[in-house]
């Protein structure tokens, strides 16, 4: 069975946003559109005043590729795949999938993009929640961030 419900194209949708480079010019903007003006002043003042404003923005940006990325991969491919293939076929197909993606960094990093694909797949799989990739992905992608920030 092949289900095409609103909620599967509405994950295709922001998926596909993040993956053509969208997430930083549409969606954080849209989202920040939904705040208050004056919590986005205050957010901002407190940022400001602790010299990490460019953190912030580096922290939402890893988020939202992070829930983008896992919408797309986990939610419709793999979920898709799932209903053809099965769910441990559908883990590894998705993950490679993922991995190419991911392939401007050479073959290490495509082979570390397997790996997490791999680990992100199945913890949807054992979790049945969609939060649970998400919420692995973006301290995946803070973690890395973090790092990269202290060795320059």
């Amino acid at each position: 069975n092949f289900d095409l419900s609103l909620t599967t194209l509405i994950q295709a949708a922001l998926g596909s946003a993040a993956l053509i480079g969208f997430n930083e010019r549409v969606l954080i903007p849209l989202l920040s559109a939904s705040v208050s003006e004056g919590a986005m002043m205050q957010a901002e003042k407190v940022l400001e005043s602790s010299g990490e404003k460019e953190w912030g923005r580096e922290v939402t940006r890893e988020v939202m590729i992070a829930v983008t990325e896992e919408l797309f991969f986990r939610g419709v491919i793999q979920g898709v795949l799932e209903g053809i293939l099965g769910g441990v076929e559908s883990v590894l197909f998705s993950s490679i999938i993922f991995a190419v993606f991911h392939a401007e960094g050479g073959l290490v990093y495509i082979l570390g993009n397997l790996v997490l694909g791999l680990f992100l797949g199945l913890s949807y799989v054992v979790s049945h929640n969609l939060v649970v990739p998400i919420l692995l992905h973006a301290i995946f992608n803070l973690r890395v961030r973090y790092l990269a920030r202290d060795s320059n």
